[in-house]
């Protein structure tokens, strides 16, 4: 019994030992994490070791290192300088620049900048938090940084993060991650050593400040602007202001239409000798105060897009001064800063004299510092080209001088004649006429173009196509029974060949007439000779037409049939008329053949003489 006992109090003391001990566990478990820590993305990035689960303050910096949040910062040689994860990690963070303290003069106070380090990496991976501002301003000293190792996908801030890094000659910023960046003003402000930076990779959609970004940047020679996305952006003072260097810039791809702030934005842009803000949208703009200001090589200003209708004027004030070069402005039906234009007396295009305040506001037109009135010339005044010429360049000659600052705009009246581009080029495209005109500040010139039609080889006579032996002679196309070929289509008794093809044993004769011709020696030319009595009498007609055809010379159209012998008389007619070669061949075989007769016909007598002294012989015998 006693060990019953025994044993049931033993049990009993264990119990009340260990369930205090399992509640303590269960609620340990349910609260999760010890307190003060944070369970962020980022941490499950890290690896779990019992060294890399340390952020915050619970990371050791290295001996001779100092600790930033959960990284490290120091140097090794006394000048070049490295920020890191500390205490191994892989990855460090560092705190907003909200929770440092501040200098005397109100500004971020980071740990490195009273060192003044000649360089300064980042390595490994360091976490920014959700601002940088003047993070490595007044670095004077700086001469090489390589923040490529910064996260700043978190970043709002970056205002001031490199300012007064007067040393600096090159900066690579294309690693930063700028997409949740809403401040962006002096961001490389005062970097007046740096004479190349590239900005086309920063994300800036979000940005609505950017007021001093690049000022004095004295060394920029050179800036490109077009990739920045200025849609959010409201400030955009001192933008490029005393960047004195700056030859060009192009701020055409700017979208200013949220933009509250302009006040300064070019100004102390010493080398700037033109610069195209026409394409700048000011309808949001309240201030504009010294905007060009202290521009002494800018010669001309395009304002004709600028709208300053809300803008009172004290918010103009010193907008040019000391814009010492500028003799041309152009000014639009919405711009109201002539009266803020230099001290000087502007003339009109027609040569009437203004001062800046009797300019008249809100009128479209341009001003010029040159009391001669704007002339204009062409090289050509009136032009006659035809269909598929080549182009004609027009010259324009614009004087006076100050004058040729401003665009020539050209124009064709009836552009499905002529065309012409903005250079002067015209190219015809059909028949008929074009006024071309080319227009500088509402002066024109003029010239005439006349088009004419492609020209054909016989342009003249549609009915009479292209003969390259005769053009005025066409194939005769008005007289189908006499073609080109001699021979007679129409009549197929009356071939080529002279003969009679109907009576093959009486060649020459087209009725029962004996032989005539060359067989005949008493018969000649004369178409009577060798005609029998009764014959029509055609024959000697026949001779006179045909007598070119010895073959058919003196023949007759046979005894008593006269249509016959009327048809071979017109037959004989239209091929004498038709083939005057065929004539001429006739008569030389005609003169040719009387000889030929002579000597047959004394031969012919001389065997007759022989033949007679034969039979005398004979009969003597």
């Amino acid at each position: 019994m006693m060990k019953m006992f025994l044993s049931l109090g033993l049990s009993i003391l264990l119990a009340g030992a260990l369930v205090p001990a399992a509640w303590a566990e269960e609620e340990r478990l349910e609260s999760g994490p010890g307190e003060g820590f944070e369970k962020t993305e980022r941490s499950f990035a890290i690896e779990e070791t019992s060294a890399e689960s340390q952020v915050g303050n619970a990371a050791r910096a290295s001996d001779g290192w100092e600790e930033i949040g959960s990284c490290e910062w120091g140097t090794e040689n006394g000048s070049d300088f490295v920020l890191r994860p500390a205490d191994g990690l892989s990855i460090g963070y560092l705190p907003s620049a909200s929770e440092l303290e501040m200098d005397p003069y109100g500004d971020v106070k980071w740990p490195w900048i009273d060192s003044d380090p000649l360089s300064f990496t980042v390595e490994g991976t360091v976490v920014c938090g959700s601002s940088v501002r003047r993070m490595f301003s007044n670095c004077f000293s700086l001469a090489s940084l390589d923040v490529s190792g910064l996260d700043t996908s978190s970043v709002t801030d970056t205002s001031g993060m490199f300012r007064n890094c007067s040393s600096l000659a090159s900066l690579d910023v294309s690693g930063l991650d700028t997409s949740s960046v809403t401040y962006m003003s002096d961001m490389f402000s005062y970097c007046s050593s740096l004479a190349s930076l590239d900005v086309s990779g920063l994300d800036t959609s979000s940005v609505t400040d950017m007021s001093g970004m690049f000022s004095s940047c004295r060394s920029l020679a050179s800036l490109d602007v077009s990739g920045l996305d200025t849609s959010s952006v409201t400030y955009m003072s001192d933008m490029f202001s005393y960047c004195s260097s700056l030859a060009s810039l192009d701020v055409s791809g700017l979208d200013t239409s949220s933009v509250t702030y302009m006040s300064g934005m070019f100004s102390g842009c010493s080398s700037l000798a033109s610069l195209d803000v026409s394409g700048l949208d000011t309808s949001s703009v309240a201030n504009m105060s010294s905007m060009f200001s202290n521009c002494p090589k800018l010669a001309s200003l395009d304002l004709s897009s600028f709208n300053s209708t809300r803008i009172p004027n004290t918010k103009m004030a010193g907008m040019f001064d000391d814009c010492s070069s500028l003799n041309l402005v152009r000014v639009g039906e919405r711009c109201t800063v002539q009266s803020q234009l230099p001290d000087k007396t502007w003339y009109n295009a027609a040569g009437e004299a203004f001062s800046p305040s009797t300019i008249p506001l809100c009128v479209a037109g341009t001003y010029v510092t040159t009391a001669d009135p704007l002339q204009i010339r062409l090289s050509e005044t009136t032009k006659t080209l035809s269909v598929g010429a080549s182009r004609l360049r027009l010259e324009a000659t614009v004087t006076p001088a100050v004058w040729a600052e401003e665009k020539v705009v050209w124009s064709s009246s009836d552009p499905s004649v002529a065309v012409v581009d903005s250079d002067g080029q015209v190219t015809v495209h059909d028949a008929g006429r074009a006024i071309i005109t080319a227009e500088v500040g509402g002066v024109k010139a003029q010239c005439d173009l006349t088009v004419l039609a492609a020209t054909t080889d016989n342009p003249d006579d549609p009915d009479n196509p292209d003969n390259p032996d005769d053009p005025d002679n066409p194939d005769n196309p008005d007289d189908p029974d006499n073609p080109d070929n001699p021979d007679d289509p129409d009549d197929p008794e009356s071939p080529d060949n002279p003969k009679d093809p109907d009576d093959p044993d009486n060649p020459g004769s087209s009725g029962n007439n004996p032989p005539s011709g060359a067989d005949n020696p008493d018969n000649g030319s004369d178409g009577n000779t060798g005609s029998k009595p009764g014959d029509s009498g055609s024959g000697d007609d026949d001779a006179k037409v045909d007598g070119g055809n010895p073959e058919n010379a003196g023949t007759s159209s046979g005894t008593g049939d006269s249509s016959s012998s009327d048809d071979g008389l017109a037959k004989g007619s239209a091929r004498a008329m038709s083939d005057e070669k065929l004539a001429q061949t006739g008569d030389f075989v005609v003169q040719g053949a009387i000889p030929l007769m002579l000597c047959d016909s004394f031969a012919l007598f001389v065997l007759l003489l022989v033949l007679w002294a034969f039979r005398r012989r004979a009969q003597y015998w």
